[in-house]
């Protein structure tokens, strides 16, 4: 006999069952339903004119809507496609709308009708957060100063690429020489300026090195005293 469980796509349910059977006890969109349904305000959603007209189509219940949006949040999905597709695929947004399937046009209006009641819903959340002790409300400041520099990643150079520029304007610089020596009056002006760029630019490469070159060695020296004055533990190699 076999041992093998087998998966009927076609098998039916014996009993009738909901989206919540099919969820664990402790799945955080229990909490959220909790959450919305009992500790928030939701008066502005449930008094909406949308709700009283008597024509057409029964309009989905706005706070069904107002959790699906907010759950999508939580859950890092702001599109309103993504969330309607969440409606049809996905087990907890189904246990959210009670199985049904509102289109993603839906969706995207009722967040252009209720921008302002969605607004005040961040409040309300805030204040439930304090009450629960879950953020607490300090000051913050960000520093928004925008200050021009001429530094990047592309010319900012580590003590051995330094160096190995400096041996490559060396070169250059004697190649310079060498050429000017047999070089027209008109090319002579012009390997001049070159000279005189490149020998500036070395200045400031040996100067920089020097100065680099002195930072490293006071670094090492002073890990080194630490060590010795027992400030930094000796890490074993063996």
């Amino acid at each position: 006999m076999s041992r093998i469980q087998p998966a009927n796509t076609s098998q039916l349910c014996l009993v009738p069952s909901d989206a919540g059977c099919w969820l664990p006890v402790d799945h955080p969109v229990r909490f959220f339903n909790d959450m919305i349904e009992e500790e928030l305000d939701l008066s502005q959603f449930v008094k909406s004119p949308l709700t009283t007209g008597r024509h057409g189509r029964p309009s989905y219940d706005r706070v069904m809507l107002l959790k699906v949006i907010a759950y999508g949040y939580t859950m890092g999905i702001h599109s309103s496609r993504e969330i309607a597709k969440g409606c049809v695929e996905r087990i907890d947004f189904r246990f959210l709308t009670g199985g049904l399937t509102p289109s993603f046009s839906t969706i995207t209006k009722f967040r252009a009708d209720h921008v302002q009641a969605l607004a005040g819903l961040l409040s309300q959340s805030v204040s439930i957060a304090m009450k629960d002790e879950l953020v607490e409300m300090s000051d913050v400041a960000f520093d928004g100063t925008k200050v021009l520099a001429n530094a990047s990643k592309h010319k900012a150079m580590s003590y051995q690429r330094m160096c190995e520029r400096v041996l490559q304007l060396h070169t250059e610089i004697e190649d310079l020489k060498q050429e000017r020596r047999r070089a027209t009056v008109r090319r002579k002006e012009e390997i001049e300026r070159d000279l005189d760029f490149k020998q500036k630019r070395l200045g400031t490469f040996n100067s920089r090195s020097s100065r680099l070159k002195i930072s490293i060695v006071s670094r090492v020296v002073n890990y080194q005293r630490k060590r010795i004055n027992g400030i930094l533990p000796i890490q074993n190699r063996g």
